[in-house]
């Protein structure tokens, strides 16, 4: 009858074990009910609720411009950028304690060696006359060690760290996807006082040619010269011969 008893006391925990109960409810994301169809112009329109992607990968997107100085400046912003490295490696710690804690629910095994050269007393009392001087010992210890998961303490924190670590890729995709496009903006805006310079540039170079043009003019006679006074408010055209 005790052999029973215990038997089906070693059941129940097996079902326990095996059943993983969890401490607390499970969560639940709060429902936010809406109106079917709306719209802010009146009328009724086809809506549908937003899927959120925030881990999902971007891709190549800047490629779409066809530059290859803006294709190296984005490779070298994802590999060289501290800000998107500290996400990285804040998204490598989370899976890490991620499997860190699944590791937990199962049996740790540690397995040791040591090995040692000892010498016996040639002096001891009792020793046979043809038995060694020298002699290893050899030590191999194991140790195992298990502590069931009954109330489901360790799949929270799996829960817990799984979580976490979304939402650190998430981060990460944020982070990389905002300096990329911090990048292309400030590019494309050099690029417009690039060319912003360079249309001063012409103007300057047109206006130069303009006045050469005009001086070459008039050292020729070719127009009539105009003459002003030292405040250069009243003016008067010289007489032709």
């Amino acid at each position: 009858m005790k052999v029973r008893s215990l038997s089906l006391a070693g059941a129940l925990l097996s079902a326990l074990a095996l059943g993983g109960c969890k401490v607390g409810p499970n969560y639940k994301a709060p429902t936010m009910p809406a109106p079917p169809a709306y719209t802010d112009d009146g009328h009724n329109g086809d809506w549908s609720s937003a899927k959120p992607a925030d881990g999902v990968d971007r891709g190549l997107w800047w490629s779409i411009y066809q530059d290859n100085e803006l294709d190296n400046l984005e490779q070298r912003c994802a590999s060289a950028n501290q800000n998107i490295a500290a996400a990285l490696h804040a998204y490598e710690q989370a899976h890490d304690l991620v499997r860190e804690n699944r590791a937990s629910l199962y049996p740790t095994i540690s397995l040791g060696g040591s090995a040692s050269r000892n010498r016996a007393s040639s002096n001891a009392p009792l020793r046979p006359t043809n038995a060694a001087t020298s002699y290893w010992d050899f030590l191999i210890p194991l140790n195992i060690s298990w502590e069931p998961d009954l109330w489901g303490g360790i799949r929270r924190q799996i829960e817990s760290s799984a979580a976490n670590a979304q939402a650190t890729s998430a981060d990460l995709a944020n982070t990389r996807l905002s300096l990329q496009g911090l990048l292309a903006v400030t590019f494309f805006q050099l690029r417009g006082v690039d060319l912003q310079a360079q249309l001063l540039r012409s103007t300057l170079d047109a206006y130069t040619e303009t006045l050469q043009l005009t001086e070459d003019r008039l050292k020729g006679a070719l127009v009539p010269t105009v003459m002003f006074n030292r405040q250069g408010r009243n003016w008067k055209r010289p007489a032709h011969n």
